[in-house]
């Protein structure tokens, strides 16, 4: 009364995984993509996904490091924002036109400057913008030369397409008056 026992009946693979036999005829689930554990039972959506080898990975997703974009995360983000540009802003005032220039900082890779700012030209002012993601950016509530405060309303964003830059901002003069501005960035 012999009985041949198939070694993959013993075990139960879970998820999708097959059963296979090792070298040493021991049964073992091989799991789908995704899953790990003796039957397969646990799941990590990150054991799916191969990342850049500086990328993290959360929830099946791979995310670049702080101030890096692209399918290999070698990308500068703010790469894409340096250079001249035409301003157009219009603010209660009026609307205005003038030149900036959008220069990298020394201080990180998310930092940048837009020099020529407002058109001010005593002294020239320099504002200092955060990149927050791959195409926003925010410009921090700060004191300038004569101006109490110069600050973003609303995330700035960069248009991959165009190259276009659009902020909305208010300003608060150091005479205690204030007005709010909308500036659009067109590449040079």
């Amino acid at each position: 009364n012999c009985e041949t026992v198939i070694p993959c009946d013993t075990i139960t693979c879970l998820n999708g995984a097959t059963c296979e036999v090792n070298a040493s005829g021991i049964p073992q689930c091989i799991c789908a993509p995704g899953y790990f554990g003796t039957n397969c039972e646990n799941y990590d959506p990150c054991l799916a996904v191969e990342c850049p080898a500086t990328a993290t990975c959360e929830d099946g997703v791979c995310y670049c490091p702080t101030g890096y974009e692209g399918d290999n995360c070698d990308v500068e983000i703010r790469e894409k924002y340096l250079g001249t540009y035409n301003a157009e802003e219009i603010c209660s005032s009026g609307t205005y036109n003038y030149e900036v220039q959008i220069i990298a900082s020394s201080n990180g890779l998310s930092e940048f400057f837009i020099s020529g700012f407002g058109n001010f030209d005593n002294p020239v002012i320099s504002v200092v913008g955060y990149i927050v993601d791959e195409d926003n950016f925010e410009i921090p509530a700060s004191p300038y030369p004569n101006i109490n405060s110069i600050g973003s309303t609303t995330v700035g964003s960069y248009n991959d397409a165009t190259g276009v830059i659009a902020i909305a901002y208010q300003i608060e003069y150091s005479d205690g008056t204030s007005e709010e501005c909308d500036l659009i960035l067109t590449p040079q």
